[in-house]
């Protein structure tokens, strides 16, 4: 009796893999979709840390001082002069960034907001967040997708729509480091 119920699962189990293939092989699936990713095949991982700010918070506040070398000590960010600390920020964020490239992913919505800072032992560290637009990297496959990403960090390819690779990901990147 047991044999024959795990006979069953199975069976039903092999019936879903079906169902999800023909929804993920017909044309009929466009309410599925999110901008070229079948909801079918998505999985969500959520990793939740409390982070104390943003790097646009951080980029306000430093904003608000005379000598940007001040705030940054009160960050717990020594560096021999300003450009250095700056180009460490930038370092950490590129890293995540070719963290998820490598692991064939485009944030699609790279902007300062979505740079989150934690501190360990005191020390900020800058991580990449809100992968809410994030989708699978298919250089091959020309998707047809709506505009989206906020428009100052958005490269012209993602505000017009058209298949958006690492190098729109690059441009956001870009806007953050001239920031």
């Amino acid at each position: 009796e047991k044999h024959e119920s795990e006979e069953d699962e199975t069976r039903s189990q092999l019936a879903e893999i079906r169902k999800l293939s023909s929804l993920n092989g017909s044309g009929d699936d466009k309410a599925l979709m999110v901008p070229h990713v079948k909801i079918a095949w998505s999985v969500l991982y959520i990793q939740m840390k409390l982070c104390q700010k943003t790097l646009r918070h951080f980029l306000d506040e430093r904003n608000n001082y005379a000598n940007f070398q001040t705030y940054y000590t009160e960050q717990n960010l020594i560096a021999e002069n300003e450009n250095v600390v700056a180009l460490n920020i930038f370092a950490q964020i590129c890293n995540g960034l070719e963290y998820i490239h490598n692991k064939s992913i485009v944030h699609h919505d790279l902007k300062p907001s979505n740079v989150f800072i934690t501190f360990d032992y005191d020390v900020p560290v800058f991580q990449l967040g809100d992968f809410g637009l994030s989708c699978p990297l298919e250089e091959s496959k020309v998707t047809k997708h709506d505009g989206f990403g906020t428009r100052l960090y958005a490269a012209k390819e993602q505000i017009e729509g058209k298949i958006c690779t690492k190098k729109s990901d690059i441009y956001s990147l870009g806007i953050i480091f001239i920031e």
